[in-house]
């Protein structure tokens, strides 16, 4: 959540029985405070910059709900060409959602009405989805059904370009700066540093602790990556990012560990 006070984790599981709820954390105690009930296995969640609503996509429904975040109510399911929806992302105004889904590329969703008003073309699957902090280009990885970073202009909503080379990419982050992104490179056993400016590869890291890598998420400064390992006995990866090599590995409670998220204040998590 924008204000930090909260963390939001999706309880979804698409493979043995989906969950339909989303979970509360307070973060000041990391208490749960609040279960609420929304579709099907939900999946990748966003926040309105405003902290009103949040969005996330449900994988078995094929629908988003829309969550007020005063009541941690679902107050609206959008439904539309939204095939198996992995994740989701909000432009800086407010005005839009993209969501990336699995089997009907990424829609396009209009806050002001909670209705999909379009796909972006040429783009059949995807698995993650980030925004620049300009609002300019979104960034989607092709996750389980390719090879590729995807680049759009949310100007137009237009790929403009493709960056090749991955294996499975699943999700991304983006410095606070918006000058570089960094995926999960998942069947490469590694993470992919991406410049902007150039949109070309510009570094990774790899290692045998990072197979099957899943979600990314940055510290607020950027030097560490968190990365989440899917299936895997270790869950969670700590990456040195000016080091190039892990710093430390954990391991929690349950039989996998999937997306990943971290507080943008420069508050430890």
């Amino acid at each position: 959540r924008p204000d930090t006070r909260f963390a939001y984790s999706s309880n979804g599981t698409r493979w043995w029985g989906p969950g339909n709820s989303i979970s509360v954390i307070r973060t000041s105690d990391n208490v749960v405070t609040t279960t609420m009930p929304v579709g099907a296995a939900p999946t990748g969640l966003a926040f309105t910059p405003d902290g009103n609503f949040a969005y996330v996509g449900n994988w078995t429904d094929n629908t988003v709900s829309k969550i007020e975040l005063n009541t941690n109510i679902a107050v609206a399911t959008i439904t539309g060409p939204l095939t198996r929806p992995m994740d989701v992302a909000i432009t800086p105004d407010g005005q839009t959602a993209y969501v990336s889904t699995k089997g009907s590329g990424i829609a396009i969703i209009d806050i002001a009405t909670d209705v999909v008003t379009g796909t972006v073309p040429g783009i059949t699957s995807s698995h993650s989805i980030v925004i620049t902090p300009d609002g300019s280009y979104a960034y989607a990885s092709q996750g389980d059904q390719g090879s590729s970073v995807y680049v759009i202009n949310l100007a137009t909503n237009m790929v403009v370009t493709s960056i090749g080379g991955f294996s499975a990419p699943h999700e991304l982050d983006i410095t606070r700066d918006g000058s570089t992104i960094w995926v999960a490179d998942k069947l490469n056993d590694r993470i992919v540093s991406i410049d902007v400016a150039s949109n070309t590869v510009n570094g990774s890291v790899s290692d045998a602790r990072l197979e099957d890598a899943w979600g990314l998420a940055l510290s607020y400064d950027g030097n560490y990556a968190y990365v989440s390992r899917g299936f895997n006995d270790i869950d969670l990866v700590v990456v040195d990012l000016n080091a190039g090599s892990i710093l430390t590995e954990l391991d929690f409670t349950g039989s996998s560990s999937h997306g990943v998220a971290t507080t943008k204040n420069g508050l430890p998590w």
